[in-house]
């Protein structure tokens, strides 16, 4: 058996599209775009003033019915270690040759979503840190074996998983510089958009 341990590192970006109560739309779409994030940031955004009024949205990351998106993005560097020889390393690229093996897919959007008429709301994470994927095989490490799928969305490209030999790999991540780039974006039922 032969041990790998592939590590990434870039940032990990988290994307959610859903729908929200029209109360708080009504009230964010007459705020700034600095305010809402200010908002999603702080710490007591979940208590206060925004409970009171019925318009708080901290909680973005669960606000998903349409949509939800995570993975890895802006990647800096791949190293490839092999663990069984003593933490060799056997790659270490921020563009390995296999990096152009990307397989494309289209996000999976509700199609609820193009029937809402009320509020909507995207918002975007990207945290600082690295992804770490272990791999046990049978044979020694071939590059040609292993693929990254990609998905674009809101003009942004998320590596969302990793296969090898066929096999879809997990991995885990650590982000440790949360909220490094926040984004959102606000759709009414009129479809304009707000905090574009």
């Amino acid at each position: 058996m032969y041990s790998y341990q592939i590590v990434v590192k870039g940032n990990g970006g988290e994307f959610c599209l859903g729908s929200i109560p029209d109360k708080a739309g009504e009230y964010w779409k007459t705020r700034s775009k600095d305010d809402f994030l200010a908002h999603l940031n702080d710490p007591e955004g979940c208590t206060g003033e925004m409970v009171e009024l019925g318009v708080n949205l901290h909680g973005w990351h669960e606000i998903d019915d349409f949509a939800h998106e995570y993975g890895i993005e802006d990647v800096e560097q791949i190293t490839v270690l092999d663990l069984t020889g003593q933490s060799e390393v056997i790659a270490d690229s921020a563009e390995p040759e296999w990096a152009a093996r990307m397989e494309n897919y289209e996000l999976t959007i509700s199609s609820e979503f193009e029937n809402h008429k009320g509020f909507s709301l995207l918002t975007r994470s990207c945290e600082k840190g690295t992804c770490v994927i272990d791999l046990s095989i049978e044979e020694p490490f071939d590059s040609s074996k292993i693929v990254m799928r990609e998905v674009e969305f809101w003009d942004h490209t998320l590596i969302v998983s990793f296969s090898y030999a066929g096999e879809e790999l997990s991995f885990s991540e650590t982000f440790d510089k949360p909220y490094a780039d926040n984004d959102c974006l606000l759709k009414t039922p009129d479809g304009s958009l707000h905090f574009n």
